[in-house]
């Protein structure tokens, strides 16, 4: 035993040995450089940065897909939808159709009998400007559980038709030519009665025809009992969400036979995909020997699959070769030729927690592929070396994805769109949101991830995307559909200046399809190489003209077509930016849309309007006033125009209009405001899209929480506070807001904490609670704090009591704070609430304080009860029995502190209890005379006629301007005084010599009934010219009224006084004597023609006192007014149509209107006046007139 010890030891110090010198002569390792983790190839220098902005509202596109029933409840509505693009007049300008679900259906799909559903929606292109809803003319708005859509000419007669794949029923629509279809399903064989989600659109017999391959994807039935519902079986997600429970369904193969026949040839060509949840497919030649090849995108825990096409009459699954395209969880598939090589990359997006996969296909002639001689594929996955695949992006459940050259720079940048199928937490009629993300191609550095790309878009569970450019300006386009969500369209804001070319490929006799074609371009350092194929994503097809981004290469040297019989065509020296069209039967091209400044199929005849000259902003306020008289889709054009080409005060105004006259249309206007630099017109438009209501100013908004502004923030937060408060507002949507508010809570600017927190207590919803919690132990703001503690009992959740508790024995917090704590425990049924309310209010909060002593605290806490809205939840008498206890427990002493004695006035004040006036009246005499002041200011606001009587004798103890101090200081409360107090008042302050305009400084700081009483007093004493003008000019400045009854001598006013007079009595038409009195009326117009006729007074001075007492009086204005419009200047004769339509005079001016707006020698102003009063009358020929004289169409 000992010699095997010492054995052992010998052995382990010669292996440590060994170890010791192999380390010693091992050399030194170079220091290895890191890469990024997100994109190993991609370092921060050649980082570019690319922005789109949504324009879905500019575009005029407000459609949404709907597709629930209650809330989401299974997979067949959270998994749509799509959207394609197509030329369906052939004009030269891509179209768009959406499918757009069958609305809002009961439990088992029954269409709910109130909804709206928006179905269907085929929407036409007006030349790059708009889009123009045409789908109840082109009938295509069959009500289908629709998935996706692909769009082809499936009979070769040159007009693109249209495929709805759904569930239980496809819909094949004909072209007619007309920019209207017909549904051919009947015939086509094409109907089923399977879950189709997309169509693969390909020629795999080369017949000239092309061919549908269907993808269905699961046997669902909603409720089915599955095995996992068993008893005894806990499933850790919703089982009507998850696609493994279900058996998959077969594909479908059907070969085009003509004339929108097709005949079912899955079985002969053994494609079934039987075992496949299929999502999609791709028809794509991979072995290059020119017949179409099928992939087959296989979803949840099925592989992909991959047919080889033999010479269009069999398919065989391919080799072991193709093995890395076929992985499980896929949603779609991108086959195209990324970096420029001449050889296709695939690019595959995928599900939840699984990483994107891009293959590399390195071609071999090894001879060595059955025997046969014939090439053999390598692929190899380099998504993490491309940046194509990260860590932070496994979270996403990817679904579309698209490629195009979005910067113009030659190499194709790839979008993916994201989103979960499980309903959002906060929002069940919603599948959970995600952003989505745009890749850059960095040519030989691979992809870098734009986390900005969307930088103020809010996530939405995204599902079909496309690429289109829909104004033809090289730039292109992403459209995304959104699952239960708008459709949106978003614009590059990049402003790049790269060269582009774009290509569509026509054949004359329609035999045959051009679709697998291929097109090479070359400049003098360029070659680049596309393949002529639908462009189809998940459920979607994009843009079917090949796009060539060309970089600041500006001449194509040569452009070559490679014909799918084999023929080509060649062009050379072709300009860029400009698409064109190429005819394979003549050989020639000819440009369509581009860079010819003379080109008229650029815009339309009737789409871009203009302001035809410069107006003023006053002209322009004028021109949209009288737009905004008339519906707005008759309007909107020329009011888009006025808006572009208007300032900020124009915008604001046209914004404020809108209010009163809401409309959708104007949404476009509003979204423009909402990004706007000028802050006052984000915050109006925030203003207006609450008065909306509508359900997707909810994604519009939420991103303005972060604007640099606090009123914007705020705004925002007090709108969704609005939502949350009613209940028909937003109801889908609204409570998306929860956790961007709560996030915000951590913002610096204690008002926007209050805003949003009112907005949480609004919302009512569990999820704030400890939030909430949390800010008020980590906040010193009372108010703040207080705001929070309001939220919690406004929650009414339980796990709020012991924090509040632990609040309100904390005697070092602010009163307001304890008090708050107190309402939010009501509120919360705590069973301990009264004796703790007691001890609270007593002085008996705290173990450490003694029993009996009271601080000023104590008083503030029960102010706050007794005066706060909240307070109600305690009854008055409890907290008026409370305050006794706390009077008698705590008697005033000559030596207390100041702040002791404010606080129990304070709450005598609010507890309001008739005797307790009393109580005061010994402080009334109190030598600290800010004592005294608390002490009347307590008086003041107990409201009986003791308390009030008291009041004024202490008041008329002071002197005069102590007296006038004291009523300023009160001049929030707005005190009531008694006739007798004022005469009393005036008397003293004519015998101390006080000057009459600090008694007319009153006016501000008292009731509109003891202002009228002042003033009538005044009226008669002795005052002088200048006093008089002084009383006049603030009885207009204060609007005080008074009798005119009442006799005034105007004989001796000298002609200001009697203009001030005049000022005075016409400033306020609800004056005691704007009820109608002939007799009165009468005084009034002498008062009114006796200035007039004072030649010591300007015109303008004469012209304002007109227009005042015209507004105030109708007799005014039909006997002097309307006689004296045709003098009148334009400022004046502005305001007195404005006047004389407000008294409904204007009927027997129509002619002079209309003389008026046609007269072009005269100021604008006027002309467009009279236009806006004319409208009531002649609506239709003022709108001629300001289309033809106003605007150009250009």
């Amino acid at each position: 035993m000992l010699k095997i010890s010492r054995y052992i030891v010998f052995l382990g110090v010669v292996s440590c040995m060994i170890i010791y010198v192999v380390i010693v002569l091992q050399p030194i390792p170079h220091k290895k450089i890191q890469a990024s983790v997100f994109s190993p190839l991609v370092t921060q220098n050649t980082l570019q940065k690319i922005v789109f902005k949504e324009t879905s509202l500019q575009w005029r596109v407000q459609n949404k897909h709907q597709q629930a029933s209650k809330q989401l409840s299974s997979l067949t509505e959270s998994m749509g939808s799509g959207v394609c693009t197509l030329d369906i007049n052939r004009d030269g300008w891509m179209d768009l159709f959406f499918v757009g679900g069958s609305g809002h259906t009961r439990y088992y799909g029954k269409q709910s009998w109130w909804s709206k559903n928006s179905g269907n929606r085929l929407l036409l292109n007006m030349k790059g400007q708009y889009f123009t809803d045409i789908s109840e003319g082109a009938g295509v708005l069959e009500i289908t559980q629709g998935m996706g859509c692909a769009v082809a000419d499936f009979n070769n007669d040159g007009l693109t038709d249209l495929l709805i794949t759904g569930i239980g029923k496809n819909q094949l629509y004909a072209n007619q030519g007309n920019s209207t279809f017909i549904n051919v399903t009947d015939k086509s064989g094409l109907s089923g009665n399977h879950w189709s989600m997309s169509a693969a659109l390909g020629d795999f017999n080369k017949d000239g025809l092309l061919d549908i391959y269907l993808s269905n994807y699961i046997d669902y039935k909603k409720g089915a009992r599955t095995f996992e519902r068993t008893k005894g079986f806990r499933p850790t997600t919703d089982i009507a969400f998850d696609a493994t429970l279900y058996d998959p369904q077969p594909n479908k193969l059907y070969l085009n036979t003509g004339q929108f026949r097709f005949e079912d040839v899955t079985n002969k060509m053994e494609v079934a995909n039987d075992l496949g949840r299929s999502v999609g497919a791709k028809w794509y030649d991979i072995n290059n020997d020119s017949w179409l090849d099928l992939i087959v995108i296989n979803a949840q825990k099925s592989a992909n699959q991959v047919f080889i096409n033999h010479k269009g009459k069999q398919f065989i699954r391919g080799g072991g070769q193709y093995a890395p395209l076929e992985v499980a969880w896929s949603h779609d598939l991108l086959i195209n030729d990324f970096n420029n090589d001449q050889q296709d990359e695939f690019f595959i997006s995928r599900g939840l927690n699984f990483p994107a996969v891009f293959l590399k296909n390195t071609a071999t002639n090894d001879g060595n592929d059955g025997n046969d001689g014939k090439k053999r594929y390598s692929f190899k996955n380099l998504s993490w070396e491309n940046g194509l695949a990260q860590a932070r992006s496994l979270s996403n459940m990817s679904w579309a994805s698209v490629s195009a050259d979005l910067n113009n720079d030659s190499y194709l940048d790839i979008f993916v769109a994201h989103g979960l199928s499980s309903p959002d937490v906060d929002a069940p009629f919603l599948s959970q949101g995600q952003k989505n993300s745009i890749y850059l191609n960095n040519k030989e550095n691979g992809f870098s991830l734009q986390p900005r790309a969307f930088e103020q878009h809010f996530a939405n569970s995204s599902r079909g995307a496309i690429t289109a450019d829909l104004n033809n300006d090289g730039a292109m386009e992403i459209i995304v559909s959104n699952n239960n969500s708008d459709l949106q369209i978003f614009e590059s804001q990049s402003g790049n200046t790269n060269n582009w070319l774009g290509i569509e490929l026509h054949l004359e006799n329609n035999s045959e399809d051009v679709l697998g074609a291929s097109i090479e371009l070359k400049t003098n350092n360029l070659t680049l190489k596309k393949n002529v194929l639908p462009q189809q994503s998940f459920l979607s097809q994009s843009d079917s003209r090949v796009h060539f981004g060309l970089g600041k290469n500006d001449v194509i040297e040569r452009l070559t077509i490679f014909w799918p019989d084999g023929h080509r065509s060649s062009f050379d020296n072709i300009k860029v930016n400009q698409y064109i069209s190429v005819n394979k039967q003549n050989s020639h091209y000819e440009q369509v849309i581009g860079n010819d400044v003379n080109d008229t199929n650029a815009v339309s005849d009737n789409v871009t309007i203009k302001i035809h000259a410069k107006l003023t902003p006053q002209s322009l306020k004028l021109l949209s006033t009288i737009l905004l008289q008339y519906p707005p889709d008759t309007v909107i054009d020329e009011l888009l125009a006025i808006w572009s080409e208007s300032s900020p005060q124009v915008q604001a105004s046209i914004l404020s209009q809108l209010e009163g006259r809401w409309d959708k249309r104007f949404l476009p206007i509003v979204m423009d405001a909402l990004t706007s630099e000028q802050s006052r017109l984000r915050l109006l438009s925030v203003h207006l899209l609450r008065l909306s209501e509508i359900e997707s100013s909810v994604n519009w908004l939420i991103p303005l929480l972060n604007d640099s502004e606090p009123a914007i923030q705020c705004g925002v937060a007090k709108t969704f506070e609005f939502y949350f408060n009613e209940e028909e507002a937003a109801t889908h949507r609204k409570f998306l807001a929860l956790v961007p508010l709560i996030k915000h809570l951590d913002s610096t600017d204690d008002d926007v904490k209050v805003c949003i927190i009112n907005a949480l207590a609004r919302a009512e919803r569990k999820r704030a609670v400890l939030p909430l919690i949390k800010l008020i132990n980590a906040n010193t703001n009372p108010i703040v704090q207080s705001a929070a503690i309001r939220a919690l009992g406004l929650i009414r959740d339980k796990r709020a009591i012991k924090p509040l508790v632990k609040i309100i024995k904390n005697n070092q917090l602010d009163a307001q704070v304890i008090a708050s704590s107190l309402i939010g425990l009501s509120r919360l049924d705590y069973q301990l609430l009264v004796p703790l309310l007691s001890r609270t209010v007593l002085g008996q909060s705290t173990a450490t304080q003694v029993a009996g002593v009271v601080s000023d605290k104590n008083y503030q806490i029960l102010s706050y009860l007794f005066n706060h809205p909240d307070g109600v939840v305690f009854s008055h008498h409890q907290l008026q029995s409370l305050l006794n206890q706390l009077l008698h427990q705590n008697q005033p002493s000559p030596n207390e502190k100041e702040r002791l004695s404010v606080a129990r006035l304070n709450a005598l004040a609010a507890g309001k209890t008739s005797q307790h006036y009393l109580l005061i009246k010994p402080f009334l005499t109190h030598p600290n005379k800010r004592i005294q002041r608390h002490a009347l200011k307590s008086l003041s606001l107990f409201g009986d006629l003791n308390s009030t009587k008291l009041f004024e004798q202490a008041l008329l103890n002071l002197p005069v301007l102590d007296v006038i101090n004291v009523i300023k200081e009160l001049g929030s409360v707005k005190l009531t005084l008694s006739g007798v107090f004022i005469e009393q008042l005036l008397m003293r302050a004519d015998k101390q010599g006080v000057p009459v305009e600090h008694l007319i400084d009153l006016y501000h700081f008292i009731s509109k009934k003891s202002a009228t009483r002042l003033f009538e007093q005044m009226l008669t004493a002795k005052l002088n010219q200048s006093e008089l003008q002084t009383l006049f000019h603030r009885c207009t400045s204060s609007k005080i009224p008074f009798s005119l009854h009442q006799g005034v001598d105007t004989s001796t006013f000298s002609s200001k006084v009697l203009l001030a007079y005049a000022q005075c009595i016409f400033s306020d038409k609800s004056r005691l004597f704007a009820k109608k009195d002939r007799q009165l009326s009468l005084k009034k117009n002498h008062i009114l023609h006796q200035l007039l006729s004072d030649e010591s007074l300007s015109e303008k001075a004469k012209n304002n006192v007109l227009i005042d007492g015209a507004i105030s009086d109708a007799l005014i204005a039909k006997a002097t007014l309307s006689k004296r419009l045709l003098s009148l200047p334009p400022p004046a004769y502005l305001d007195a149509l404005d006047v004389l339509h407000r008294h409904q005079l204007l009927s027997s001016f129509q002619e002079l209107l209309w003389q008026r707006l046609t007269a072009e020698q005269l100021d604008t102003e006027v002309r467009l006046a009279s236009a806006k009063h004319l409208v009531p009358f002649t609506s239709s020929k003022v709108l001629a007139y300001i289309h033809s004289n106003f605007f150009t169409h250009e």
